[in-house]
């Protein structure tokens, strides 16, 4: 797709598949801008009014507008199209990604061999994979994050190099960095003197909120860790290639191997609606034992909250990706007080904000074709 920064760990793109993947790019911004609007008013004229004759009154919550509008045929097909449009981008980037998948790993395995490095890369063949990774595809993206096909796989972190890049219509930036970079904006503006020399990004990925990390804070040691060795191991490899040290590990963000008190700085970015209620608290909890006395804990996500999106019509729409796009626990996170689960975990109360943030590289866009606009939601404590 156009805009994405080629860097040297990307697949390469041919001609047939760059004419799908702007087909599919074309379709998804048609469902999203031109039809999706239409469920309003489908909503307004239609489905409210059905409702009422049945119950006795209008919808009042979210449950009940989902209830309306789940059976109206309008709602239904434009469902269906947006769906289609997710499985048919996975598609083109699957077979994009699978036809040079033995160059990707080789190459990934002769960066990781090499005896001069600038980061390190760590697995755990033995580390148990929870179920909210392990028994959902999340994003629809085939096999997860955590499938290995092959010895040395980077499949699943390749895969998703793309995904997140054409899933997110180019409006995270040409890096896909755009949370980390609205967190690392957000830490300077609030916390100006705030020079962390020691870092963890928690459930990383491949690396890319974790390179806007190394980019705002360059004096910095910076530690990045997720659950899929296939992650992992593509994201060490592609910030070697684009000259960046990170010290990347396979590990569960619900209980890491460091010792207490150990960073200055701990985020997690885009993790939180892809985990579950226990695990956010675990994680909370963690942030706060490895964290030195007066560091600061910073996670961004989906601003999906009730107390931030009161309309129940437009709660009831930024549902879709739970029920239809493998993303089950989305609607669950935004009814926790996170705030109160921070606080629990011995986070200083007047320290613990909680706000949405303008994105870093918003465009009309990326506000018009996603549910949540150019916005993020962060959650920052201090120790």
């Amino acid at each position: 797709m156009k805009g994405q920064f080629a860097h040297p760990m990307l697949p390469d793109l041919n001609h047939d598949e760059s004419a799908r993947q702007e087909f599919v790019t074309s379709y998804k911004v048609h469902v999203l801008t031109q039809l999706q609007p239409g469920n309003r008013t489908v909503y307004d004229r239609r489905a409210k009014g059905e409702f009422r004759k049945r119950t006795g009154h209008a919808p009042q919550n979210r449950r009940e507008v989902t209830d309306a509008m789940h059976a109206d045929p309008f709602w239904r097909t434009w469902s269906s199209l947006n769906r289609s449009g997710q499985e048919m981008m996975w598609d083109v980037l699957t077979e994009r990604t699978g036809r040079q998948l033995d160059r990707l790993r080789t190459k990934a395995s002769d960066i990781a061999g090499r005896k001069k490095k600038l980061g390190t890369l760590r697995l755990n063949p033995k580390l148990a994979i929870p179920r909210y990774n392990s028994e959902i595809h999340i994003h629809c993206q085939p096999g997860g994050y955590h499938s290995e096909i092959e010895k040395d796989d980077v499949f699943a972190g390749a895969l998703y190099d793309l995904g997140a890049y054409q899933y997110g219509m180019g409006g995270q930036g040409p890096m896909t960095d755009d949370v980390g970079a609205t967190a690392v904006d957000y830490l300077r503006k609030h916390f100006p003197n705030f020079k962390p020399k020691k870092i963890l990004d928690l459930g990383c990925g491949v690396g890319h909120q974790t390179l806007a990390l190394v980019d705002g804070f360059p004096e910095a040691e910076v530690y990045a860790c997720d659950l899929g060795a296939p992650m992992v191991r593509y994201g060490h490899a592609r910030a070697e290639a684009l000259g960046k040290r990170v010290h990347f590990s396979q590990q569960n963000a619900e209980k890491t191997d460091f010792p207490d008190a150990t960073f200055d700085l701990v985020t997690s970015l885009i993790l939180f609606h892809e985990t579950s209620t226990k695990a956010i608290y675990n994680v909370i909890n963690e942030c706060y034992r490895v964290l030195k006395p007066g560091g600061i804990m910073v996670h961004g996500d989906v601003p999906e909250f009730n107390k931030f999106w009161p309309d129940s019509y437009d709660q009831f729409q930024r549902d879709w990706t739970t029920h239809f796009n493998a993303e089950p626990f989305r609607t669950k996170m935004r009814d926790m007080d996170m705030p109160e689960i921070a606080a629990a975990a011995g986070f200083k109360k007047p320290s613990i904000v909680e706000t949405r943030l303008p994105s870093v590289f918003s465009s009309q866009l990326y506000a018009k074709t996603h549910a949540y606009g150019a916005l993020w939601w962060v959650l920052t404590a201090q120790k």
